[in-house]
């Protein structure tokens, strides 16, 4: 993903039609995109509008549910990390698409 195309879809998830669950899902998806692109955090969390510690906390999760998904299923991996059932689906539909 170029910055452009990361520009473009932040001004189509700041559209009040898409749900607050799907904004955060996308929101997800780009901050994990620009980790695997090798992103700095700082220039990150700046460029979602998130914190550096909110920007590491996406990362681990990512991280987490890459190792656990590999021999659990998702509402194990939601309820051993303390996290939604809906960020650990985005983690593995990321994952899945990498194998593409």
């Amino acid at each position: 993903m170029d910055v452009v195309a990361f520009f473009f879809i932040l001004i189509i998830i700041s559209s009040p039609t898409i749900s607050p669950l799907h904004l955060q899902l996308m929101k997800s998806e780009i901050i994990i995109e620009l980790y695997k692109k090798e992103y700095q955090t700082p220039e990150t969390a700046r460029m979602t509008n998130h914190t550096e510690e909110a920007y590491d906390w996406y990362i681990e999760a990512y991280k987490k549910v890459e190792k656990l998904s590999k021999s659990m299923i998702i509402n194990e991996i939601a309820q051993i990390q303390g996290m939604g059932q809906s960020l650990v689906k985005e983690c593995i539909n990321i994952l899945n698409k990498e194998e593409d």
